[in-house]
């Protein structure tokens, strides 16, 4: 099971307490309390188990729910990818082409009827979405890489009446990638195809 934001905005307020790692929300009227497991009744895996599951080359979360004395306990693993190997190939061919596979440090240059534009359909209103509800460690995460964007030029400060929301999502090495959920965009943008 997976908390998602999906499901977490519908909650209103929510409190959570790290330290005794308890989150309390309402649910029509009703107090809820999931609370994190302790190292009581929890099953320790066997070594070989664990080893397999690492070097699988996946990304593992596991979250799991179960009921005991009408509480919850949430207990949960995560393990990342190893680095894989890059083949001599490939690694020759990032050489070749290394100025291509650099970070960008700017945005891309203007080119005469090419430039990205977004066709909403007749009448569509602004749309202008608020954020969404990120506990503070992950909203420093956010801020983080939205200020280093900034810096590397590849993101510029706008005053526009359009908003999207962004979401965070994990990367196989542990680290984190900024998208932006242009779901509610999409719906009032005329489709758009060509060919080559």
């Amino acid at each position: 099971m997976v908390l998602g934001i999906e499901w977490l905005v519908t909650l209103g307020d929510i409190t959570w307490n790290f330290d005794r790692l308890s989150m309390q929300f309402y649910v029509h009227g009703k107090k809820l309390v999931l609370r994190g497991a302790t190292s009581e009744g929890l099953k320790i895996a066997r070594k070989k188990q664990l080893q397999k599951t690492i070097a699988s080359s996946v990304h593992l979360s596991m979250l799991h729910v179960g009921t005991e004395t009408n509480t919850f306990l949430l207990q949960s693993l995560t393990t990342h990818a190893n680095c894989q190997v890059i083949p001599n190939s490939i690694e020759e061919l990032l050489g070749q082409f290394e100025d291509i596979f650099q970070e960008p440090t700017t945005l891309p240059p203007k080119r005469q009827g090419h430039d990205h534009k977004i066709p909403l359909v007749a009448g569509a209103n602004p749309i202008n979405k608020r954020p969404y509800r990120y506990a503070k460690h992950q909203k420093d995460i956010i801020d983080k890489l939205v200020q280093d964007s900034l810096q590397s030029g590849i993101i510029q400060k706008r005053c526009s009446p359009f908003a999207s929301p962004v979401v965070l999502v994990g990367k196989k090495d542990g680290t984190w990638r900024l998208c932006v959920d242009y779901l509610d965009l999409n719906q009032e943008q005329i489709p758009y195809s060509f060919g080559g």
